[in-house]
């Protein structure tokens, strides 16, 4: 059951974590702009007409920002999965004895 609940939560937290980051890049396609005013949106329309952006018309997205946020993302939301994997064994191991937490590893390889 352990192997289930951390492929749960990690499914959760990279969906959490993509939310996020689509956020960011609408926000981005909205509010980038460059030194001639021209939007990522609008300069993203014309490259894909075809057409060969200029100078004036080529804005550069803020790729920090969606890293940072993969990062920050990426240790905060398997904090939780990390635990319950290090931490069931050791707890179990305490609790019930040597022979639980075997039970509990040939359970979680055999599923």
């Amino acid at each position: 059951m352990l192997p289930y609940l951390f492929g749960a939560l990690t499914m959760i937290s990279v969906g959490k974590a993509a939310a996020e980051m689509i956020q960011e890049v609408r926000d981005q396609f909205r509010n980038v702009k460059n030194a001639h005013g021209v939007t990522l949106m609008e300069a993203i329309k014309l490259a894909s007409t075809g057409k060969t952006l200029t100078e004036e018309e080529e804005v550069e997205p803020d790729s920090d920002r969606c890293i940072m946020i993969s990062t920050r993302s990426s240790v905060r939301e398997m904090l939780a999965p990390g635990l319950y994997s290090v931490l069931t064994p050791l707890v179990l191991g305490f609790l019930v004895g040597a022979r639980a937490v075997m039970g509990l590893l040939a359970g979680c390889i055999g599923s």
